[in-house]
């Protein structure tokens, strides 16, 4: 049976991701079976499993695979890769799958600068307390500049000058790793002796002030690994950064007359008129252009309060100007792959075609499967009852051991405690005692709860009808004896219908939902041409089949 899940696919390992196009069919890579003339050669199937099958689960695993053709080529008869979610998502798809091919062909053969990597090294083994005060004007960073040399007298100022909202203070109150700050604050703090106050600086537009409270050794033996590939990383951002700033020169054209006149948020002409405008905003060589209401559309997309909202507090624009370079960057980066070929390479081509039938798969699931899903209430209370012992939490205790070598001092120590000694003074002065710290085999309690029934059956007898505050003895099989305490019993409790029920309409649905897709498949299957070319232990000796453990 083909085991289905709500991730739409399921179960097929065609739809695993592949780095490569798949083998061609021949000797290595043998036809298992063919649905209306559609090959399910062997590479499908160690697709599917991952690894070999246990003895007799093969000709489960083709028919899996049958399984999910027939549904694939239900989908395609249906034009389910028309549809406007399936054609969205493989478009995602190959934006993505293109640009990280076009990006791996400009980084791939990047390596860590030397210097740059002893200087990270160096930081990722200091760490630092720093007070830090940001301003947007220079005159008041300068101000606390000057006024903070001292300790105090830098904390007194900052809050001081930050109070009129003119800028904020990060108090810095816990170490951080050097490395884990800003370039521009690893700079300013870097000649410092602690308690200096660094001179004003910039971070962006705004200018900050900082003072090192404390600086410590934190030694760390996989800092120059971490520091190789964090200075990789940012090699590669900043070479990505730059091929786009070059993609953009070469391929985009922004009409700045006509998008300084765009005023999202505006009460006229109003934002909705701005989705309907068709005006060329960005010319793309060689591709379609982006217009203001591509732009538009792609702010409406990013509000999770509408744009009427968004408007009345100056939003809209803020967006448009976040979103604008973002949609030609995809544009134009886009356009550079297909331009290398990216896009008609036999490996991109066979991931396409396998992403394409996963969201074709996922489809037909959504608007066939999945509609004829009914959980009702009755049956969700029919499951509860029959099912009890599912949502009843199991009998907990708190439990405090004290461990003795005899049997006579642990039942004197509990004669103490019966009359009502102390059991935090017993554990350091009861006669006897062994101490867990030199005995590391003797029984101890967490603070947390225990689950009665996971304790040993010796043990969950001696705690029988125990309630709370009760002292019990405890004979071990290797001669220790224990008073037990009994700190509070929790007694299982059973779960509402009202708290149960969501958890009982998932479980439902999903075998319903399973039932209801393998008797589609079983319908198809009887009117499809199936032909299974292989016997299930031909397939095993493929695949080299492992006894089940």
């Amino acid at each position: 049976m083909i085991r289905f899940t709500p991730a739409a696919l399921v179960v097929c390992a065609s739809f695993v991701p592949v780095v490569g196009a798949a083998p061609p069919h021949g000797a290595a890579n043998p036809v298992l079976a063919t649905v209306s003339g559609e090959p399910i050669p062997l590479s499908r199937l160690r697709g599917v499993n991952g690894s070999a099958p246990a003895p007799g689960e093969a000709g489960t695993l083709l028919d899996r695979l049958i399984g999910v053709e027939l549904v694939v080529q239900e989908g395609y008869r249906m034009g389910l890769e028309e549809t406007l979610e399936v054609r969205d998502q493989l478009g995602i798809f190959e934006r993505d799958t293109l640009r990280d091919g076009l990006f791996a062909g400009r980084v791939g053969n990047l390596k860590p600068d030397p210097k740059q990597v002893e200087s990270m090294a160096k930081a990722m083994t200091l760490e630092v307390r720093i007070r830090s005060a940001v301003f947007t004007a220079r005159a008041d960073a300068d101000q606390l500049a000057a006024r903070g040399a001292k300790a105090d007298e830098f904390d007194a100022a900052a809050q001081e000058l930050t109070a009129n909202g003119k800028g904020s203070v990060d108090p810095g109150e816990g170490f951080i790793q050097t490395s884990q700050l800003l370039p521009e604050v690893q700079a300013a703090i870097a000649p410092l002796a602690a308690g200096g106050v660094s001179p004003v600086y910039k971070i962006g537009d705004r200018f900050a002030v900082s003072r090192l409270v404390e600086r410590r050794s934190a030694p760390d033996p996989d800092a120059r690994a971490k520091a190789e590939t964090e200075v990789l990383r940012r090699a590669q951002i900043a070479a990505m950064s730059k091929y786009t700033v070059e993609l953009r020169t070469k391929y985009a054209k922004v009409d700045e007359s006509l998008y300084a006149t765009l005023d999202f948020d505006a009460e006229k002409p109003g934002f909705e008129s701005y989705l309907k405008d068709q005006r060329t905003l960005v010319t793309i060589a060689g591709d379609e252009p982006i217009t203001v209401g591509d732009l538009a559309d792609a702010v409406r997309k990013r509000l999770f309060h509408g744009a009427d909202r968004a408007a009345e507090k100056g939003r809209l624009n803020r967006k448009k100007d976040e979103l604008i370079d973002d949609l030609i960057v995809k544009r134009v980066v886009l356009r550079e792959a297909r331009a290398q070929g990216l896009d008609r390479k036999p490996e991109y081509l066979a991931l396409r075609e396998q992403v394409e039938r996963e969201l074709v798969f996922g489809a037909f699931v959504a608007k066939v499967i999945q509609p004829e899903v009914k959980v009702t209430d009755a049956e969700i209370g029919k499951y509860y009852e029959a099912h009890r012992k599912e949502f009843t939490a199991p009998d907990m205790a708190r439990l405090e051991s004290l461990a003795f070598g005899s049997r006579v001092d642990a039942e004197a120590a509990l004669a103490k405690l019966h009359a009502g000694a102390d059991l935090t003074w017993m554990r350091t002065n009861a006669p006897g005692r062994l101490d867990p710290k030199a005995r590391p085999d003797l029984l101890v309690f967490p603070a947390a709860p225990v689950t009665l029934g996971d304790l040993p059956n010796d043990l969950r007898q001696a705690l029988t009808k125990a309630e709370s505050g009760d002292y019990r003895l405890h004979g071990a099989a290797d001669g220790t004896t224990y008073v037990i305490q009994v700190r509070e019993l929790l007694p299982g409790k059973t779960l509402p219908l009202e708290a149960a029920g969501g958890q009982i309409r998932v479980k439902l649905t999903g075998e319903k939902r399973q039932q209801a897709f393998d008797g589609y498949v079983a319908t198809l299957r009887k009117a499809a041409d199936v032909r299974i070319l292989v016997t299930p232990e031909e397939i095993e000796k493929l695949l080299g089949s492992q006894p089940k453990a």
